[in-house]
């Protein structure tokens, strides 16, 4: 690539002209061209279209596609129909043979495929393309050309390589995303896919291009999706899809978003099908976990009600058998007060239903005032609902009939609130002396806390059954504490059946991996009678592995001695999968973030901009470690230069508006330096289009801008070459022209009249032809220094001389030229200076100052020149009473070929300052100008004496 960045030039522009490019006529088909294309061997191809030998059109392959997605008829639709008339076509005659670069530019900023070069009737010679050139430089090799040429070649290669490199390591980070990427036209068709979406349908990247979305026919509700996602204003949009995999059902989240102001839409598909797997398997663990606990909670509360009901049952037959004592020993009354301090509600009726007597819990709980008021009442006149009413009476009817006890009958009963309550009843026979059934005697309570206790009891039985989690429960009041019950799940989990288990203890799910931490840790909590969580080893039936997250709690009797540890079992195997290759991806992406070039952030969208994320390769661009950035919520935009500060926070708060922008800016490195900085930044919006935060790509563009500076410096360089090269024709055009005039108009007289003139005036001629030639060598010598000084090659021939003897010197010879009688004052307090200097430069800065000031002066006047020692330096000061320099002219006046404004009217070339200014500047000197219009000027110029100074 380096070696084609030279200027290469050719001995003739015929060898890079292809005489035969493929043609046809507007009236031609397409099909005909693509045929010509096919036939043709130019790349890329294309067909020129000719009107009777004059070229009208152009029609490439890229054309030729476009058109196949208007699905025309290649057979009948005609060339000019569709043809690109913006051709370039270039006369032979007009075309130099060293202007490879400018062909190559043509190419390049028009993006055409050939240059048609045509005669001077306008008739087809040929083309001229990449191709052709590339095989005429094969054929003719290199040479160098101009240093312009080469840097316009090497800018031309350069950026075309770097745009190929830059698409292939487009195409392969997209390949390599964990994904599925795809980016679709506003019109509904593939742009391009990623290689991992292509090949999970079984197809290739280029299948894709110009196909319709959907035109798989494998998921019509994705389709669907991308379709109207395209038609609707949204930027951004995401949803979750289940989508066929190599034949499997996986969960994708597909999030597009548009870009090239909506024209186009990039989407992003990730796998998330491990997430939602291990995110179901958390709810479900903790699901068990509550419902565990809850069915924990009533085994306990259900033994201790069967406790309390035996004591009770306990109390109520040793209160009977006291109340049979009682009543031998006592009154009707004492039995009535026995009665009505028991807690249950107790009655008696005759046989026919009628009330009797009750007891006075009995009598409250129906809403008398006393038991008397029972006397005489039936159910009908207590119960609001008078089918229970009915019941009742059909009780006491078969009871007394059988003569036959009903113990513990529960049955439902209306309160007068209006709310159901269970009552368990029990009705006796009475019996008179003989034996004969005289009536019943009842008791009931209400049980619905019991039927409720029973009724939660049974649908936590259930729950556990039905749990996906296993569910053990061990006894540790006997050796090794062994399995009393497993539910359904644990089957499912271990393959051991519930008759394989209980019985034992549950160290064989370990097999003989026995070396883990986890079981340290539950043999310390089990010894402690605490509870745990632990993940283990644990084996199945078959042998196969799978993780097991064990939790387990421990059961505690009425008086607080442990007698029980329930365990909850859940399959974490999948989990542990996903963690597995979740710490993959997230290493993947964490070599992706080191390894680019530039630093990924995310940053709040208001206020000062506050870091939320930023790669670790901010260290290597920046020397800032993220935590800086993080912690210090400032910290950013307190480091952008403060000259750019207003106008990147301006441009921050257009994100607002165009959610996406791209600005530069200074910003202050750790070292201390400024580094201009590339970013380019997005704003996120969240589901109701409010901004979330934003993201962006930060770049170090500080050698970019460098190069653009040095550019830039150098074509200004150019530029003013450009105008010294014009002043410089300019000025030779005009001061050469006058001494020219002047040696031919003398050569030309004597030429003709020498024999009829005095030997005087013959002489004066010569002497003019002499003056005419000094003057212009003079001049050629001045520009001569000048060059040597803009390419740096003036050096110093320093020698030892006297200082005073020279600046005589000088005085005599530019008294030679003096016509106005103008005079010389030089004064000096030193009779002699040694010094070291080089005497030719020093005479260039004398010589064109005391002639800048007898040129200027008027005549008579007298000019003044001095000099003396000050600090090791000889201080030349030269005063004149002329005309004076302009004050928007003493900027310039060291500039090459720059005159006064006030001179048009003297002769000078504009070289002079410039020379005295490159040679005060060589011998390391400075020198300064006062000056003012009709008054005079004075000039001081400082040389130091010798050449250690």
């Amino acid at each position: 690539m380096h070696a084609l960045a030279q200027y290469i030039s050719l001995p003739c522009l015929d060898c890079v002209i292809y005489p035969s490019p493929p043609t046809i006529t507007g009236e031609g088909t397409l099909l005909d061209a693509v045929a010509l294309m096919r036939q043709s061997r130019l790349q890329p191809g294309f067909v020129l279209v000719l009107d009777e030998m004059r070229v009208v059109g152009l029609l490439t392959e890229q054309d030729i596609v476009q058109i196949a997605f208007s699905e025309v008829n290649f057979k009948e639709i005609k060339i000019f129909e569709v043809m690109a008339t913006s051709v370039i076509t270039l006369k032979r005659s007009e075309i130099e043979n060293n202007i490879l670069v400018t062909l190559l530019k043509l190419l390049r900023l028009h993006h055409l495929p050939a240059l048609v070069v045509i005669d001077e009737e306008e008739r087809l010679i040929g083309v001229i393309t990449y191709e052709s050139i590339c095989h005429s430089l094969e054929r003719e090799g290199l040479t160098i050309g101009s240093l312009e040429q080469t840097q316009e070649q090497f800018s031309l290669i350069e950026s075309a390589v770097i745009d190929a490199e830059a698409k292939q390591q487009l195409q392969a980070v997209i390949d390599a995303v964990p994904g599925f990427v795809s980016w679709v036209r506003a019109d509904g068709h593939y742009l391009g896919v990623n290689r991992r979406l292509a090949e999970s349908l079984n197809l290739t990247t280029e299948d894709f291009v110009g196909q319709l979305v959907g035109f798989t026919q494998t998921n019509h509700e994705i389709a669907n999706f991308i379709q109207d996602f395209v038609a609707s204003p949204q930027i951004a949009t995401s949803r979750i899809f289940d989508m066929q995999v190599h034949g499997t059902v996986r969960n994708y989240l597909i999030t597009s978003h548009k870009y090239q102001q909506g024209q186009a839409t990039v989407l992003v598909g990730i796998d998330i099908t491990e997430t939602k797997q291990v995110e179901r398997a958390l709810q479900q663990a903790q699901a068990a976990l509550v419902q565990a606990n809850a069915e924990l909670e009533m085994r306990v509360e259900e033994r201790t009600k069967a406790l309390r009901d035996m004591n009770r049952q306990l109390m109520y037959e040793i209160a009977d058998r006291q109340l049979v004592e009682e009543q031998l020993r006592q009154s009707q009354e004492m039995l009535q007060l026995i009665m009505d301090n028991i807690p249950q509600s107790v009655f008696w009726k005759d046989t026919t239903s009628v009330y009797l007597g009750c007891n006075r819990n009995f009598a409250q709980i129906i809403g008398l005032d006393s038991p008397e008021d029972i006397l005489g009442k039936t159910d009908y006149d207590l119960v609001r609902n008078q089918e229970e009413a009915k019941y009742y009476c059909a009780c006491d009817a078969r009871v007394m009939e059988n003569d036959v006890p009903e113990y513990h009958v529960a049955s439902l009963h209306l309160r007068k609130d209006g709310k159901e309550a269970w009552l368990e009843t029990t009705r006796v026979p009475l019996h008179d002396l003989e034996g004969n059934v005289m009536g019943i005697l009842g008791t009931f309570e209400d049980i619905s806390s019991r039927k409720q206790a029973e009724e939660s009891l049974r649908l936590r039985d259930r729950a556990i059954a039905a749990s996906s989690n296993g569910i053990i429960i061990t006894d540790v009041t006997m050796p090794n504490s062994p399995i009393i019950y497993v539910n359904k799940a644990f089957e499912q989990i271990t393959g051991y059946s519930v008759e394989e288990v209980l019985g034992k203890d549950c160290r064989f799910l370990q097999n003989d991996d026995h070396n883990q931490p986890g079981l340290i840790e539950l043999r310390n909590a089990i010894t402690q009678g605490n509870s745990c969580t632990v993940i283990l080893r644990n084996y199945r039936k078959d042998g196969s592995l799978f993780w097991n997250e064990l939790s387990i709690s421990p059961v505690h009797d009425s008086n607080g001695n442990l007698t029980h540890y329930i365990s909850i079992q859940t399959d974490i195997t999948e989990r542990q999968r996903a963690a597995v290759a979740l710490l993959v991806s997230q290493e993947r992406l964490h070599y992706l973030l080191s390894s680019s070039p530039g630093v990924i952030y995310s940053c709040k969208p208001s206020g000062n901009f506050e870091t939320t994320f930023i790669s670790e390769n901010v260290t290597s661009v920046l020397g800032y470690e993220v935590q800086e950035f993080m912690q210090t919520p400032g910290f950013w935009i307190e480091r952008v230069c403060p000259e750019d500060l207003p106008r990147v926070v301006a441009d921050a708060a257009k994100l607002l508006e165009q959610r996406q922008i791209n600005y530069e800016y200074r910003f202050f490195h750790k070292n201390g330096s400024v580094r201009w900085m590339y970013d380019q930044a997005q704003l996120v919006l969240d589901d109701t289009g409010n901004p979330l935060e934003i993201v962006g790509y930060w770049i170090d563009i500080t050698e970019r801008k460098q190069l653009e500076e040095e550019l830039k410096n150098a074509l200004q360089k150019e530029k003013e070459l450009n105008d010294l090269k014009s002043r410089f024709i300019a000025m030779t055009s005009h001061e050469f022209r006058t001494p020219l005039s002047t040696i031919l108009s003398s050569a030309e007289l004597l030429q003709h009249y020498r024999h009829k003139w005095t030997q005087e005036k013959q002489l004066s001629h010569l002497q003019r032809i002499q003056n005419a030639v000094h003057h212009m060598t003079e001049m050629l010598d001045n520009v001569l220094l000048i060059g040597r000084a803009e390419s740096g090659k003036l050096s110093l021939a320093l020698e030892e001389f006297d200082l005073i003897e020279y600046c005589q010197y000088i005085i005599e010879e530019s008294g030679l030229n003096i016509k106005n009688q103008q005079t010389i004052s030089f004064k000096s307090q030193n009779e002699s200076i040694k010094c070291r200097m080089d005497k030719k430069l020093l005479r260039h800065i004398l010589s064109n100052l005391l002639s800048n000031a007898i040129k200027y002066s008027a005549e008579g006047n007298l000019i003044q020149f001095s000099l003396h020692l000050e600090a090791g330096q000889a201080i030349f000061e030269i005063q004149d009473c002329g005309i004076g320099i302009p004050p928007e002219d003493l900027p310039h006046i060291f500039e090459s070929f720059h005159r006064g404004t006030n001179v048009s009217h003297i002769q000078g070339s504009g070289l002079g300052l410039a020379i005295v200014k490159r040679c005060i500047d060589t011998h390391k000197g400075e020198i300064t100008v006062t000056s003012q219009v009709g008054a005079g000027t004075r000039f001081t110029v400082r040389l130091p004496v010798t050449d250690d100074q």
